[in-house]
């Protein structure tokens, strides 16, 4: 399974289009989509060592803007559509105590939610829902958002041919491992908050 995922994925990076699906993919997991970006943007940061930090930039815009139409759903829209999400994903007490550390603490948990495996969907959510300052929730975003996608962006320059070697040969065991970082983000957010 995991390996014609990949397979898929590296032939596809290298095509014009594969940037314009990283953008919408980025955007909505942002915002709703439990699907990480980086199974996305790693194959085309693989296959191409040149959109790297065309890859960075539109991960860290396009997530942005995700967090922003997320912080718009928590602010303007909470029954209709907020709700609605929080509750698909059982995510009734986590966004509760989120909200309430949110409004203590906006600027780091905005960071902590942008940088970790917590989902930033419900952060952002979250933000509008106790409607923070937007101001520190864009720079929060920015640059937790931006920073973690220049992490990976120069791991995969620097490191990208051994890790290719690697995803090559395990390819089931780190599409395992990603399973399981998913996993370990949303059960943060159940332990955490």
């Amino acid at each position: 399974m995991f390996q014609r995922l990949y397979r898929w994925s590296m032939r596809v990076a290298d095509s014009p289009r594969a940037l314009w699906a990283l953008g919408a993919i980025s955007f909505l997991e942002s915002m709703i989509l439990p699907v990480p970006v980086d199974a996305v943007s790693t194959p085309i940061m693989l296959a191409n060592k040149r959109k790297i930090w065309l890859v960075v930039l539109i991960c860290t815009v396009t997530s942005v803007l995700g967090g922003v139409a997320g912080f718009a759903i928590g602010y303007y829209l909470y029954e209709w559509a907020a709700q609605p999400i929080i509750e698909f994903y059982s995510y009734e007490e986590q966004y509760k105590n989120i909200a309430l550390a949110m409004q203590k603490n906006a600027w780091e948990i905005t960071i902590v939610g942008g940088l970790t495996p917590i989902p930033y969907k419900l952060v952002a959510i979250a933000a509008g829902g106790v409607k923070i300052d937007f101001m520190v929730f864009l720079l929060a975003s920015i640059a937790s958002r931006g920073g973690r996608f220049i992490i990976i962006g120069g791991i995969m320059y620097v490191f990208g041919p051994p890790v290719k070697e690697l995803i090559d040969r395990y390819t089931a065991l780190v599409g395992w491992a990603v399973i399981i970082l998913l996993v370990g983000g949303f059960a943060s957010v159940y332990w955490v908050f």
